[in-house]
């Protein structure tokens, strides 16, 4: 095989971390990095939340499943996908009807539900 996929079949994630705290320049790059990763017609629909109120992230910690490392972790980052962003690029719209037309025949009910939402 080649080495990229050696590299993916050979990961794994631990969850236990230590209490140290990450440096400014640390945050920096792990967040110009995840900035910087490869999306979709390069939309890059997403938003990096980083929560520090302790409470909130010991809340969080339970809504995942009770997940003691979202609450004990130097750092905590919430990753957002932005779905609206990806759907007002992605999602084609029925062409409008005609105006000098005015007996032209609606769309269906089935369609106009289905375009409903963009």
């Amino acid at each position: 095989m080649n080495p990229t996929i050696d590299l993916i079949l050979s990961h794994r994630s631990i969850r236990q971390f230590t209490p140290e705290p990450i440096t400014p320049v640390q945050l920096d790059q792990i967040l110009s990095a995840a900035q910087s990763a490869s999306s979709s017609s390069f939309l890059q629909a997403n938003s990096i939340v980083r929560v520090t109120d302790q409470a909130l992230r010991t809340r969080l910690a339970e809504l995942a499943g009770h997940q003691a490392y979202v609450a004990q972790a130097a750092e905590f980052l919430v990753f957002c996908a932005l779905a609206l962003s990806f759907r007002h690029h992605h999602v084609k719209r029925p062409a409008p009807l005609p105006r000098a037309n005015a007996h032209a025949a609606p769309r269906s009910r089935a369609r106009a539900k289905e375009f409903s939402s963009c």
